[in-house]
């Protein structure tokens, strides 16, 4: 009888320790992805503007000086890689500190990365933020 009530309280206690995993794994997804996605549109307009060499564009959005010759540098040596970072662009993952973001982002079109093909620096809400500094993990382009 003493086994079978030892029995009964180990399962207790491991289905409240999974329930208590799971609510937390639950509740950490709210600040996942889906959080990060609105920083797809400006991270596309910037490669975008890249590819098109168009500094006009990145001086509206506000691109800092260095991100800006980065993605300009990159539309000119490698438009290519470019493309087709742009092509198959899709949030990783996201860090909020602030009113600053730092969004990292694969491609599924470039299989030859030695980290995420892009990290993101923004600044302020994703419908205005700037893009404050750029770094590339392709060797296809280089450290940015």
């Amino acid at each position: 009888m003493r086994l079978n009530l030892r029995v009964r309280d180990a399962v207790i206690g491991l289905l409240l320790v999974v329930a208590a995993g799971f609510a937390g794994w639950k509740s950490l997804g709210v600040y996942t992805v889906r959080t990060y996605q609105t920083f797809l549109r400006p991270a596309r307009e910037f490669l975008a503007a890249g590819l098109a060499l168009d500094s006009a564009a990145l001086a509206r959005r506000r691109t800092d000086p260095a991100a800006a010759r980065w993605v300009l540098t990159a539309g000119r040596q490698n438009a290519a890689f470019l493309r087709d970072l742009e092509a198959g662009l899709f949030v990783g993952h996201g860090m909020r500190h602030g009113d600053s973001t730092v969004v990292t982002f694969g491609t599924r079109t470039l299989g030859l990365c030695a980290g995420w093909p892009l990290v993101v620096f923004f600044e302020g809400p994703p419908e205005s933020a700037t893009i404050q500094r750029v770094t590339g993990g392709c060797q296809a382009l280089g450290r940015g």
